[in-house]
């Protein structure tokens, strides 16, 4: 159900820009968590699949007012 789906995201969304303010601030230098950890710390009943998949289209809309999210892995950026 996309109503489903939309109240999930934006409880991500949320959560995220409460944990990005937290941690990140206004560090020049950015703030990275992987993908598992965020997921346990989120509490998230979801695969981490999922999570990934849901944190990817955070990053996509650049959801979080005020921050730029990038996601990175070993072999460099991704998106």
């Amino acid at each position: 159900d996309d109503a489903l789906v939309t109240g999930v995201l934006r409880r991500l969304e949320r959560w995220l820009y409460r944990l990005v303010r937290k941690h990140g601030g206004k560090q020049k230098s950015g703030w990275s968590f992987d993908f598992q950890h965020l997921h346990m710390k989120s509490g998230a009943l979801s695969p981490v699949k999922r999570f990934a998949f849901d944190l990817r289209d955070i990053v996509r809309r650049q959801a979080l007012p005020g921050y730029r999210l990038t996601i990175e892995n070993a072999l460099g950026r991704e998106g």
